[in-house]
């Protein structure tokens, strides 16, 4: 994941917009804590490029996404829903002594 945000930054520091937006979006669909660097790109998307690009930029990455996600939503579309946004699981951590 860090790598594809990382490529990412590469990418916008070169001026290649789309190819970062789609990196971008790679990073996100592997891990969704890359979400947590959204709102940085955006605002130096729309600083340098203006309000109606960073809109634009931010529908192709959402379009990714569910292009990503396009298989599992043709199959099973609220189980998909359903198990990918489920906030209410618990992870406990269980120490374990050799």
């Amino acid at each position: 994941m860090m790598m594809f945000c990382l490529l990412a930054i590469r990418a916008w520091q070169k001026k290649q917009l789309v190819m970062s937006s789609f990196l971008f979006a790679v990073a996100i669909n592997i891990k969704m804590s890359a979400l947590l660097y959204m709102p940085g790109y955006l605002l130096t998307v729309a600083f340098d490029c203006g309000i109606i690009r960073t809109v634009l930029t931010l529908l192709f990455i959402l379009g990714l996404q569910i292009l990503f996600g396009l298989e599992f939503l043709l199959v099973n579309k609220a189980a998909y829903f359903q198990m990918s946004y489920n906030f209410e699981r618990v992870f406990l951590k269980v120490e374990q002594v050799n």
